[in-house]
């Protein structure tokens, strides 16, 4: 039986571990973000063809809180410059985002967007 859903439970946890690494408070809850943090989630995943395994889409939201727009740059380029010591983005670069978190539900936060793809094997048990 494929253990899929461990093999990508593992890979999102690997990755928070790295950008812990390079200095980014990460959390896969949003409701535990850090801010300023980033929050990694685990958006898609999509079976490769011939069976050789699986693409992992994980969207990676780097946050600061909202001090106005250069205050709120200077964080997110600091997080960004971090972020892209640790993952390769597989689209452009979203840099006008804003989320809102449960532990923030008033307030969007501005936010920078990753959109990371990587591959993991489903083993069979």
């Amino acid at each position: 039986m494929p253990r899929l859903g461990r093999a990508v439970r593992d890979l999102a946890v690997a990755l928070r571990a790295e950008l812990a690494g390079a200095g980014i408070p990460t959390d896969l809850d949003p409701g535990a973000v850090p801010v300023p943090g980033a929050w990694l989630s685990i958006r898609q995943v999509t079976p490769l063809t011939l069976g050789e395994g699986w693409e992992v889409r994980f969207h990676l939201y780097l946050v600061v809180p909202d001090a106005g727009a250069l205050e709120a740059w200077d964080g997110l380029s600091g997080l960004l410059d971090k972020a892209l010591t640790v993952v390769e983005p597989d689209e452009p670069i979203n840099t006008s985002t804003a989320i809102t978190l449960p532990h923030t539900p008033t307030q969007p936060l501005p936010a920078v967007l990753i959109v990371v793809d990587q591959l993991v094997d489903a083993e069979e048990d």
